[in-house]
């Protein structure tokens, strides 16, 4: 995170700002077979649940499917559908709408840069009263993954706000 904030005036003060986060890719899923299989839920004679993951044998994991995307950021997930915009649709329950498309992309790496000014139209024993605006861009990035084009997503977003405050002495 960055800041840059300048007053050039009692009045007027400036503001820059940039934030970032980035997500690591761990990946683990491959052709054969996930590197973890599918785990066991059981409980004991006590009550006590708990669970095992699937074991290896001759290199692949029983229970494992092939191709299953396991870790963060899968090259196997499917991104087939990250360039378009589908409409959403009614999934049939009380839980509203599915979101179009199936965009598997995870986030590799979010950032934004908001920049703008507070203005002090008037500022005495009364009070103050202030003017700002604000602009914000913004990026997410996905990981790229399977289906062609073989892309990460990426969604971009301007933003843009104004604000008129009253502050009581």
């Amino acid at each position: 995170m960055l800041t840059a904030e300048v007053t050039p005036t009692a009045r007027l003060t400036l503001y820059l700002y940039y934030g970032g986060d980035y997500a690591g890719r761990e990946d683990y899923g491959n052709s054969a077979a996930s590197t973890l299989g599918a785990p066991s839920l059981k409980q004991s004679a006590a009550g006590v649940w708990g669970g095992t993951w699937g074991t290896i044998s001759n290199g692949l994991i029983s229970g494992a499917t092939p191709n299953q995307p396991v870790g963060y950021g899968s090259r196997l997930l499917s991104n087939t559908a990250c360039n378009t915009i589908a409409n959403p649709s009614l999934n049939g329950s009380s839980t509203g709408f599915y979101p179009g498309g199936s965009c598997g992309a995870q986030t590799r790496d979010v950032q934004e840069v908001p920049g703008g000014y507070w203005y002090d139209i008037f500022k005495g024993d009364h009070g103050r009263l202030r003017q700002g605006v604000q602009y914000g861009y913004g990026v997410r990035e996905g990981w790229s993954g399977a289906g062609s084009p073989a892309i990460g997503a990426k969604g971009i977003d301007n933003m843009f706000w104004t604000t008129f405050r009253y502050y009581l002495p």
